[in-house]
């Protein structure tokens, strides 16, 4: 007995075996993917290499220092005569963000009133050195004509030399920012804003939870209209930057999920014209992009979050991986569609797809794996993910998919219909027009060698502003984080 027909009948005795054993395996991983899809990272850096100096000092910084990250809480009055409408409203709505748990904020502000005070106590020391020599200069002129007077020792009777500190007051408030706040609030009565600045607390994971609950007690203040009409706020900051981010980024990659998966299924279908085949391929593949990203979590890939970049990879792998499965079916259903018995088609099929499908499969595994050589945090984790998919997608394909078609396949299949019809135009083209497509092919390379040299660094995107959610401009983040800035 060959050695594959003895693998496939190895899998038809210990198909229960096998897929229990999967469904073990798949159920932490599972859970891991619903970790990793509920904690979606979206900042920039989680696309950098950890050890990269910019990264680390990043990291660093949120280590030593509080209040790096904000949320802003911005009103729009519409009119400057309603400034104070907005300020009572950020006021009512700061006295009920007080009160969240230290994690979620560290300090709650309207204002520069900490700031002011701060250099009301110690402006002398952000003086230049000059201006200060100047000014001792002018006070002991001062002192020794005060003293002078004093005494009737100033014969000639000078008129008192002036202290003109003022031009010293005037230099500093303006530095100081004093005449940009001259109430002390973050308000501007030119773009007639107002703002409320969250200081977010020792939880940095937390800004979803922060975000929902301001929005929770705005609709209990029944929203800024409600202190004037015409007014309305809006979410600013780093924090409304992330959750917007990160919404973007789920709400695409559920209509992407389910695009593949319909597009994929709907393409099955009319190929095969057998409904059964859509499960008989999709379960285990979605069995092993599980075990994937599971498998992906442990050493030496240690993936255990997800970026913008590795986000889309389950898609990815489903995308990639159902292709072993294409054409084990494919041979399968070509047997039995002959008159073959299910353990037949098999014994047929897994031999005839196995060499092919294997070097196929590590092909595209060494392809993803060569992104994990790279110091970019996001390519290295889609050569991880993308890598690994490749292998279980495969060994998922020949173990669980041969038990699985002969417990489904106890009907017979539909007789054959036209679906070698769908490529037949194609197959005539090519029989009688190879010297042409190979013709066009070449040039077609060429051309398109010639223009790659054209592109040099300068072509590459360095507007991040540009990865961004296209509507956060008109009504998201980036229209109220220009008004906040």
């Amino acid at each position: 007995m060959k050695l594959a027909e003895r693998f496939v009948r190895w899998t038809l005795a210990r198909g229960v075996l096998l897929w229990s054993i999967a469904l073990l395996l798949f159920l932490p991983s599972a859970l891991h993917v619903v970790r990793l899809y509920g904690g979606l990272r979206s900042e920039f850096e989680r696309l950098l290499p950890r050890q990269a100096p910019s990264v680390v000092a990043l990291d660093e910084l949120h280590r030593r220092l509080e209040g790096l990250h904000h949320l802003g809480v911005v009103v729009d009055t519409a009119d400057a005569a309603r400034i104070p409408a907005g300020e009572r409203f950020l006021d009512d709505l700061a006295a009920r963000i007080r009160q969240y748990p230290p994690g979620l904020v560290r300090a709650v502000r309207t204002g520069q009133q900490e700031e002011r005070s701060f250099l009301d106590d110690h402006a002398l020391l952000y003086a230049d050195l000059a201006d200060l020599k100047e000014i001792r200069e002018r006070v002991e002129a001062r002192r020794d004509w005060e003293v002078s007077h004093a005494m009737g020792t100033n014969l000639e009777e000078e008129p008192p030399p002036p202290l003109g500190l003022d031009e010293f007051k005037e230099k500093y408030q303006a530095r100081a920012g004093v005449q940009k706040f001259p109430t002390g609030r973050f308000s501007s009565a030119d773009h007639r804003l107002t703002l409320l600045l969250v200081e977010v607390g020792t939880d940095h994971g937390a800004g979803r939870e922060l975000l929902a609950r301001v929005k929770r007690d705005i609709e209990a203040l029944g929203g800024p209209g409600k202190y004037a009409e015409g007014m309305k706020a809006g979410f600013a900051g780093d924090v409304a930057i992330n959750v917007e981010e990160t919404e973007a980024l789920m709400e695409d990659l559920s209509l992407s999920s389910l695009l593949v998966l319909a597009a994929v299924g709907g393409v099955i279908y009319l190929y095969f014209r057998w409904w059964k085949s859509i499960p008989l391929l999709l379960v285990p593949l979605l069995l092993a992009t599980g075990l994937a990203f599971g498998v992906a979590a442990l050493p030496p890939f240690w993936v255990r979050e997800l970026n913008s970049n590795t986000a889309f990879l389950a898609s990815i792998i489903v995308g990639n991986g159902i292709n072993p499965g294409i054409m084990l079916l494919a041979r399968y259903v070509e047997e039995r569609r002959g008159g073959a018995t299910a353990e037949g088609a098999l014994i047929q099929a897994v031999p005839a797809s196995i060499s092919g499908t294997i070097v196929a499969a590590l092909a595209a595994a060494s392809s993803y794996g060569a992104l994990a050589l790279t110091q970019f945090e996001g390519f290295r984790q889609f050569g991880y993910l993308g890598g690994v998919g490749m292998v279980i997608s495969w060994g998922a394909t020949y173990l669980l998919l041969p038990p699985l078609l002969r417990w489904v396949d106890r009907g017979g299949l539909p007789p054959r219909s036209s679906e070698g019809n769908l490529l037949a135009p194609l197959t005539r083209l090519v029989g009688s027009q190879a010297r042409l497509l190979l013709l066009l092919a070449a040039v077609s390379t060429v051309l398109s060698l010639v223009a790659l040299r054209k592109v040099g660094p300068d072509d590459l995107e360095t507007d991040f502003s540009r990865l961004r959610r296209r509507d956060t401009w008109q009504q998201g983040e980036g229209y109220w984080g220009a008004k906040m800035n």
